[in-house]
């Protein structure tokens, strides 16, 4: 009888809703919005989503291997496809659009190069081969740029299915239990912290976009799933403490850290360790923990639309300046986040729940899977005829006459473009070989985030001509 009911109230402390992680979903994502609007300096929000996923992930698939000793892959993949492929498909689309309106014709299809990598959950390679500056500031940055954690959760998303399945059987069938899946986590986490870390001083851009690098914040989210039962016979007092003492790690250590600080290194550690202490001591469902902060209807209400939030946010903030056309002021940061929580909230109602809570979807997950996989099929299309069929959008000379014949040559067409504000036309001809002029020339050797190698002149042209352009 006594076990009985310590195994009844570990199972009422087991609890299939967790305010708590709902409430911490919603904390992130307003880490993330501000920390990228320029509101309030504090980063740490995706690595805090990174774990939470991890553990979402992580329970319903064991809960699922334990019940019936598998894992349907059809059902698992048609709810990520539910939950994920509509607002990325319609964010992917709608960014285009705009991009095509007011961005500059020459970025247009690097873009819809990131749009298309996007689609396929693959853009962070991509701004990791690229050498992208996460934090830069000088107008660079893709307004698709911030799909690539959700490349790397899609990428886990995958694989994690899988390697569970085949992890639990091997380790129930070697040792009857499942100490070979907790050995293997444990393997993952300080094998890819430890490559991320050091990968961070020798090519930051690999380190902070790469699915190998990161993948062990996901995998801490599991390892935590793994010993939720453990976690939840925890001394409650305990857990109160582990709550709130990882609610103010995960809020101090995020607002250590600084534009300037190496990342990922080992300062996404802290957030992220703050958070799992909150996961960690939710599982003892503690009365007097961080969940009474945490669980809250504002809270409740921003985690719902967190996804679209995150999704909106971003492009909404790079397209913004070209929209406007003035200098971007600290109250557009703040207009960015209000219009981008509305479009979340819009799109939650409008399209989210249709999806997750269709019956037809629900019951056949196949139907689930073909659905979401046309509506990725409808955002690669888009982004590659973008990048490969769409005129762009730029005033353009007369058909067979060049830019010089019609004026728009030499210092005037400069001065009153200027004056204008507008951009002097060009032949159609020269725009199109724009960008086979692009190159080196000498000029640069290595590009890296902390500085670069010149070398050779660093000249393009006749060195004995009258005028020289100094290009910065």
């Amino acid at each position: 009888m006594t076990r009985h009911r310590a195994s009844a109230a570990q199972n009422e402390r087991l609890r299939k809703y967790r305010p708590d992680i709902q409430g911490l979903r919603a904390v992130a994502i307003m880490m993330v919005v501000s920390m990228h609007c320029g509101i309030l300096d504090i980063h740490g929000g995706v690595d805090v989503s990174f774990v939470l996923s991890g553990f979402l992930i992580g329970s319903q698939l064991l809960a699922e291997i334990d019940k019936t000793g598998k894992v349907s892959l059809s059902k698992f993949w048609a709810r990520r496809f539910r939950r994920l492929a509509p607002g990325t498909a319609i964010t992917v689309i709608a960014t285009a659009v705009l991009s095509w309106i007011f961005v500059s014709p020459f970025r247009f299809r690097e873009y819809m190069s990131d749009g298309l990598a996007a689609s396929l959950s693959v853009i962070n390679w991509r701004l990791a081969e690229n050498g992208t500056d996460y934090f830069a500031n000088d107008g660079s940055q893709s307004p698709y740029q911030h799909f690539w954690s959700l490349g790397i959760e899609e990428q886990f998303y995958v694989v994690a299915p899988l390697v569970l399945v085949a992890l639990v059987w091997l380790s129930r069938t070697l040792f009857r239990n499942r100490v070979l899946l907790a050995l293997f986590l444990v393997a993952v986490v300080a094998g890819s912290f430890y490559v991320g870390y050091t990968t961070t001083t020798t090519n930051q851009p690999l380190a902070y976009f790469s699915t190998h690098t990161r993948i062990w914040e996901l995998a801490f989210g599991v390892l935590l799933a793994l010993n939720a039962p453990l976690l939840s016979r925890m001394n409650t007092a305990l857990a109160t403490v582990l709550t709130w003492l990882g609610l103010a790690t995960t809020l101090v250590t995020a607002m250590l850290i600084t534009e300037h600080t190496p990342l990922p290194g080992y300062a996404v550690a802290g957030p992220l360790l703050g958070a799992a202490l909150i996961i960690a001591g939710g599982c003892a469902a503690p009365r007097l923990g961080a969940e009474k902060v945490l669980d809250n209807p504002v809270f409740n209400f921003i985690g719902n639309i967190s996804y679209g939030w995150y999704l909106w946010h971003w492009p909404i903030l790079i397209l913004w300046p070209s929209i406007i056309e003035r200098e971007f002021t600290f109250s557009d940061r703040l207009r960015v986040a209000v219009v981008s929580f509305l479009l979340a909230i819009a799109m939650h109602y409008v399209v989210e729940k249709r999806f997750r809570d269709n019956v037809k979807l629900t019951l056949s997950p196949w139907r689930g899977i073909f659905t979401g996989g046309a509506l990725t099929s409808s955002a690669v299309a888009c982004s590659a005829l973008a990048l490969y069929v769409v005129p762009l959008n730029l005033p353009l000379a007369t058909s067979g006459s060049s830019a010089a014949a019609l004026g728009f040559a030499g210092t005037d067409s400069v001065r009153a473009a200027v004056a204008q504000r507008t951009g002097p036309e060009i032949s159609e001809s020269a725009l199109l070989k724009a960008p086979d002029d692009r190159g080196d020339h000498g000029c640069i050797d290595d590009l890296l985030v902390t500085g670069y190698t010149q070398r050779d002149e660093c000249v393009i042209g006749d060195k004995d001509a009258s005028r020289t352009m100094v290009l910065l």
